[in-house]
């Protein structure tokens, strides 16, 4: 049996983007059709941005001058959320006039219980990924108090950025990026260590919005694939 438990998901969407005029008189039509789909709007702390959420679907959805984003830890979206992404991505740029989209981004963080201490964990954590390296430890500390593994790459095209490592439950908020709208009780440790996987996959390209589109689709498959790659090496060797 796995000492593992999932606790959280939580996946990212955005695309990046050279304004045009057009855009910046959609943005507030089309945000504005939106707001019976979700169940708050507020401003943004940068001035040009607005935050549609709605805490019972779990979704989120930032929009500013030069970028749009989609949040969401609903476990249908998490599943299978191209059809939504697409759908709005499109009512905001396709009558706009978008022609140069800039970069696109996936993120999905993840947390799960460990059936471990957290000192037990951080150690055996530090052995593995580290090589058991002697010097490096005692560079570093008598007594271990973190530790996070991070790398970088390119694959199938895409730039990529894997973290992950022991978690605290105070650490939550770093980590999982919580808002203050947020339903937390689905975020709890039980005092117990956590282990969170961190994976980003982007594309620095310039291109249309259908081909970024395809983009975000590729994206999403290889982002999945790598995240889930993680789960299955930590729980393999700690």
């Amino acid at each position: 049996m796995s000492t593992y438990s999932s606790v959280a998901s939580k996946l990212l969407v955005r695309i990046d983007f050279k304004p045009t005029l057009k855009y910046f008189d959609q943005m507030y039509k089309i945000a504005s059709t939106l707001e019976e789909e979700f169940e708050h709007w507020k401003a943004g702390r940068n001035p040009s941005m607005g935050v549609l959420y709605d805490t019972s679907s779990m979704r989120q959805l930032n929009i500013s001058g030069q970028s749009i984003s989609f949040v969401t830890k609903n476990p249908e979206l998490l599943h299978d959320p191209y059809d939504e992404i697409a759908r709005l991505f499109i009512l905001f740029l396709s009558e706009s006039e978008i022609a140069e989209v800039g970069r696109v981004g996936i993120r999905r963080l993840g947390i799960r219980n460990v059936n471990r201490t957290y000192e037990e964990f951080t150690d055996k954590f530090f052995d593995i990924f580290y090589g058991a390296k002697p010097e490096l430890r005692a560079i570093v500390a008598d007594k271990l108090d973190d530790v996070v593994l991070v790398v970088q790459g390119i694959k199938e095209g895409y730039h990529n950025r894997n973290q992950f490592g022991p978690l605290k439950e105070d650490e939550i908020d770093k980590y999982y990026g919580v808002q203050e709208y947020e339903i937390l009780k689905d975020i709890d440790l039980d005092k117990k260590t956590g282990v969170f996987v961190d994976t980003d996959v982007y594309s620095l390209t310039e291109t249309n919005l259908d081909d970024a589109l395809s983009s975000i689709k590729e994206a999403l498959v290889l982002c999945d694939s790598m995240h889930e790659d993680s789960w299955n090496l930590i729980q393999e060797k700690i």
